[in-house]
């Protein structure tokens, strides 16, 4: 993890990579009641996101959403054109520390402001948190 936070960006095949060590540790913490699913289009595995964004919106879901037995948390990430959609069905945890909320995005936004003009897009309704960020084309 150290050495992925000196990285500014990462190609999608290294997040992805990444995201699902962090879910593995995630998952012996809560067994069946956390999911991933990944669908990436392997065209798009040398194109760049920030480092560590995915598994910073995944730790996002886990810290903000109530997980139980009756309401397991289910994380999609799949690609969408030239963009990644993350996206968990949305149950707020009642005793969510609403301090705390934003940091891990507006350093995920910080970096797109310097590399893009595009903007991450991020949207909650009908129960299901998503967010959107555009793909960097691969080092040439």
């Amino acid at each position: 993890m150290l050495e992925r936070r000196k990285q500014i960006l990462s190609t999608l095949a290294e997040e992805i990579d990444f995201t699902w060590q962090y879910y593995t540790l995630q998952k012996i913490r809560f067994d069946d009641r956390i999911e991933l699913t990944t669908a990436i289009d392997p065209a798009l595995r040398n194109w760049r996101i920030p480092s560590m964004s995915l598994q910073t919106l995944v730790e996002n879901a886990v810290k903000h959403n109530s997980i139980t037995g009756g309401n397991p948390l289910h994380i999609r990430i799949r690609t969408e054109g030239e963009s990644i959609l993350i996206e968990n069905n949305y149950t707020p945890r009642s005793d969510g520390d609403k301090e705390s909320l934003g940091m891990g995005l507006e350093r995920i936004r910080s970096v797109y402001r310097f590399y893009t003009e595009e903007n991450i897009s991020i949207s909650v309704g009908d129960g299901t948190f998503r967010c959107r960020l555009p793909l960097l084309p691969p080092e040439k």
